[in-house]
């Protein structure tokens, strides 16, 4: 079963961060650019107004990873797509807490949320 990790910790706080201030946030797992986490609310720290922040998932990011079109393929098919996963806020928050991988299994028909490894430092 293919696994989705979100290695960038600091992005990790970053989107916890914006649970926090938002009591409306909502989160997103995109597949079009590569494979990346979106937070609804485009006015992020490190962002031009109405710019959306995301963070890529680990190999997946086409502005660093050369094989990224092949990596997002695997991990999540063809298809691009935006899918609402803000009920994984509270494991996202596990992870940045005990300094661990943000982790996604996907199957054609689910999701499921998980704490990767821990992040060597």
């Amino acid at each position: 079963m293919p696994t989705v990790q979100f290695t960038n910790l600091a992005d990790l706080a970053t989107i916890v961060n914006h649970f926090d201030s938002h009591s409306n946030a909502k989160l997103f797992l995109v597949h079009d650019h590569g494979v990346y986490l979106m937070p609804s609310s485009p006015s992020m720290p490190g962002r031009k107004e109405g710019m959306n922040w995301v963070t890529h998932a680990k190999d997946c990011n086409p502005d660093t990873d050369p094989e990224c079109w092949e990596n997002a393929r695997n991990l999540v098919g063809g298809d691009d797509f935006g899918e609402d996963i803000t009920d994984s806020s509270e494991v996202i928050r596990l992870c940045v807490k005990d300094g661990k991988t943000f982790s996604i299994r996907v199957t054609p028909t689910s999701f499921s949320f998980g704490l990767g490894r821990k992040v060597k430092a």
